[in-house]
């Protein structure tokens, strides 16, 4: 976890009262699960894309947030 901490760019985000009902009204909106209307309210709230793999993320929110999947490894 250290390792972790260490990251410059790392910010850890609570989960309070108004983003956990922002979340839910995104997963009803949006018919996302719990866990994923949370990243991408997370998104939405800090005004950044979220880069992620999920089809739903890729398809189903691209009028609230920008998202798209990483860059491939090769």
């Amino acid at each position: 976890m250290g390792n972790l901490l260490a990251i410059p760019t790392l910010r850890l985000v609570s989960i309070d009262h108004a983003l956990g009902i922002h979340a839910g009204r995104i997963a009803a909106d949006y018919r996302l699960r719990g866990a994923d209307a949370l990243y991408v309210a997370v998104a939405a709230q800090l005004g950044v894309p979220l880069v992620s793999w999920d089809k739903e993320h890729l398809t189903r929110v691209s009028e609230l947030i920008t998202a798209f999947t990483p860059p491939s490894a090769d």
